[in-house]
């Protein structure tokens, strides 16, 4: 399935959903020459038991097998973005290393990034691999073991532990990109669906319309469950499957940009912090002094006429 993209599962998917049609309507027009004319609905009972059987060992199997599918699917979701994530973690931590170590590191980790999002992720799903990420990592194992021993900073102890967890991320990824499900459960799926579809097609119902209306509902229903099943054991294949999304193409675009740090210095933070303290220490006080001022001290109170409080300019 390597290489077909978006339109190729499609394409397969109709495929898939087209034949699973024609097996129920064959299996009805196969019932129809072997079962004799005087077999009707009241011999759907002797039926119903091996139908009920099939459809609840298929059921269970199949079952079974999307929770598989999909715990690889997430897994393989979640080991992409954390290696995104180690990845700018990376690239924060040159910040604290010396100019030509810094250089050094910051190249070959934009190195990385590119082959990665680009010759490597295009032979995702055949776990194909990219030389130059992987000399990108071996190079960054070298800039780091040939640091003299006195040079050695926190820094470097951090990143050499970080740089091991990208390795294993990376490993991790491309070990996803096998399918999980052996041949042998594929087998026995198409198997007891084929079986399921054709014991519903020995079944009587008075309309042959509506029966192969149901029947070829039922099957186009487990075709198109065994194609998620597919999709899920398959977690790099197209558009269908995992996707960079925002991740990798935001850590490049972050390594293409030089990073300028503009923190203002301790005494500038504390003389601004004081401006800022004493403007609000101000503006407090001038609302708690307004509240303050007595009644008596205004200059033309009101006073009580009639049970209403009126000014002395409105008694006349």
């Amino acid at each position: 399935m390597g290489g077909w993209g978006t339109l190729g599962l499609w394409l397969f998917l109709a495929v898939v959903v087209v034949v699973a049609n024609a097996l129920a309507v064959g299996m009805i027009w196969l019932a129809d020459r072997v079962l004799s004319d005087s077999v009707g609905q009241e011999n759907n009972s002797a039926l119903s038991p091996f139908v009920t059987c099939v459809a609840l060992v298929f059921g269970a199997v199949l079952g079974f097998t999307v929770v598989v599918a999909w715990e690889q699917f997430s897994s393989a979701s979640t080991h992409v973005t954390s290696e995104a994530s180690t990845l700018t973690t990376l690239y924060r931590q040159t910040a604290a290393m010396d100019a030509p170590e810094q250089t050094q590191l910051r190249n070959l980790l934009r190195t990385y990034t590119i082959a990665v999002k680009g010759p490597e992720w295009d032979r995702r799903d055949d776990g194909g691999t990219s030389l130059t990420a992987r000399a990108a990592i071996t190079e960054m194992y070298h800039v780091l073991g040939n640091q003299p021993p006195g040079d050695a900073s926190i820094a470097n102890g951090e990143f050499f532990s970080q740089l091991t967890v990208l390795t294993s991320q990376r490993n991790t990824r491309i070990l996803d990109a096998e399918p999980r499900i052996p041949w042998l459960l594929w087998f026995g799926l198409i198997s007891g669906a084929v079986v399921l579809i054709g014991l519903m097609g020995f079944l009587r119902l008075e309309s042959k319309r509506g029966h192969a209306f149901l029947s070829s509902a039922v099957a186009g229903l487990l075709g198109l469950l065994m194609f998620v099943v597919f999709c899920l054991d398959h977690p790099f294949e197209g558009q269908l499957g995992v996707t960079l999304k925002g991740n990798w193409v935001s850590r490049q675009t972050l390594m293409r940009t030089p990073w300028k740090y503009s923190t203002p210095s301790t005494v500038e933070h504390s003389r601004r912090a004081g401006v800022d303290h004493d403007r609000m220490t101000g503006r407090s006080l001038n609302r708690r002094l307004a509240d303050l001022v007595p009644v008596s001290e205004d200059p033309d109170p009101p006073r009580q006429a009639g049970g209403w409080f009126t000014s002395p300019s409105w008694a006349g």
